[in-house]
């Protein structure tokens, strides 16, 4: 069940059944994304309109085709390497193995970096770039900048030998320009700052493809030290490959299908990515956001684009990632037993925990704890219940609600950021509190 790189990852869908490819010319506005919305399998669309690169869709709509991208059966594998990495044998904290400053379970796993790559077969500079040449979907019929929803961000802070790496959405705004589509509260958001306040342009490398398993594990909820690379090679088993990038001093996946090369210079002023399609399928206009200057396009000699798309897809990803990352949650957030983001709030916006209470006013403390994470700020609901009650089954939930919730008691509201991206006004929060009341806590 191992795949290497991203082409082995769409040959072994395709022997299973679960990839179609479309030889048949399609477009990338809305006629991608519908195709997807029909289509059970994963869709690989060999002409794509007017661009000059095969696009794949829908490669994480369900559960096993995850689980095929972490080389499991089941999430429960990759959960159980994790939890065996981070309880480890050594001295330090299970915080010190995942950044990689401990010799922990995947020390072994650290990327090694070679003279070259795959992803530079073909280099395009300067005046040869052109973003519109990627076949990246679109959704709206008009106002919607084309999104890389399936890619990876590499950079370095300043003064720093540490990489951070993880999946950020950017908007094809220019030629060769992108919005940096991150949020305020995430990290890069912060190494940009720092930029910023030393008077220097901050340089990142956006990766489409290479290993599906290395854009699923920079997806998921870690970290901002975290040694991602090194942790996705624990996971696959085999170290990650880095090559030095063309124009910038960073390193990239050597198995990468297409990586651009750029930099932010923090003093421009923010530009409008335009309208996007959000998490419950409405329009929403988007909040100004960084602009990233690609100076490079490097890819192989026959690339594919990977694309993420909202709904089912997005829903999935993010389920998924919740169980296989659940052993790093439970030490992120004491007392947590098991965490569900349900399919009838898109993955995101409504959260079920079970906790193991055994103090008065726990269910509070531990919805502080769990809104401080960056990856779950987009949740609106939190329901807390106890240890016995099964997340994954809402009748439970919401029986526990309905014994130890009320409409004056164990619902509590506050303030939240405003939404990551979108130009509206901060949502707000809800707590649903229905655990059993301890001695201590208030009457309901």
């Amino acid at each position: 069940m191992s795949s290497h790189n991203f082409a082995d990852f769409l040959e072994q869908l395709q022997a299973a059944g679960q990839l179609d490819r479309i030889t048949d010319p399609v477009r990338a506005e809305l006629e991608a994304a519908r195709r997807a919305a029909e289509s059970p399998r994963a869709l690989l669309l060999g002409q794509v309109a007017d661009r000059d690169v095969p696009l794949a869709v829908h490669l994480f709509a369900t559960p096993e085709r995850v689980c095929r991208a972490f080389r499991a059966a089941a999430l429960d594998e990759p959960a159980a390497r994790l939890a065996q990495a981070l309880e480890g044998g050594e001295p330090g904290s299970w915080l010190d193995r995942l950044a990689g400053d401990r010799p922990g379970g995947w020390k072994k796993s650290h990327p090694r970096i070679v003279r070259s790559g795959p992803c530079q077969q073909i280099v395009r500079l300067g005046g040869d770039v052109d973003l519109a040449r990627l076949p990246a979907p679109t959704l709206l019929v008009e106002g919607e900048a084309a999104s890389l929803s399936a890619a990876r961000l590499v950079t370095r802070p300043p003064g720093e030998d540490r990489l951070h790496v993880g999946r950020y959405e950017f908007r094809i705004t220019g030629r060769a320009e992108l919005a940096a589509c991150w949020a305020p509260y995430q990290e890069p958001a912060r190494i940009l700052a720092e930029y910023r306040r030393r008077g220097q342009p901050m340089p990142v490398a956006i990766v489409l493809g290479g290993d599906p398993l290395d854009l699923l594990v920079a997806s998921g909820p870690l970290e901002a030290a975290a040694d991602v690379f090194s942790l996705a090679g624990y996971l696959k088993g085999s170290p990650c490959e880095l090559v030095a990038a063309r124009r910038i001093d960073l390193p990239v996946p050597a198995d990468a299908e297409i990586v651009l090369e750029g930099s932010i210079d923090p003093n421009r002023p923010a530009i409008e990515p335009g309208w996007t399609i959000d998490a419950i399928g409405q329009p929403r206009l988007l909040r100004p956001a960084p602009a990233v200057q690609i100076d490079a396009l490097t890819h192989r000699v026959t690339p594919v684009f990977p694309a993420i798309l909202p709904g089912m897809e997005a829903r999935t990803v993010n389920r998924c990632l919740v169980q296989v990352f659940l052993p790093l949650l439970r030490r992120q957030l004491t007392g947590l037993v098991d965490l569900e983001l349900p399919a009838f709030g898109a993955g995101r916006l409504w959260a079920l925990a079970s906790i193991d209470k055994t103090y008065p006013g726990q269910a509070r403390q531990f919805a502080k704890a769990f809104w401080s994470l960056p990856q779950m700020v987009p949740a609106r609901f939190l329901v807390v219940v106890d240890h016995q009650v099964d997340v994954h089954q809402p009748e439970e939930v919401w029986a526990a609600v309905s014994r130890h919730t009320s409409p004056s008691a164990g619902v509590e509201f506050a303030e939240s950021p405003p939404e990551a991206f979108l130009a509206e006004p901060a949502p707000g929060r809800m707590l649903l509190d229905a655990t059993a009341p301890l001695d201590g806590d208030e009457e309901r």
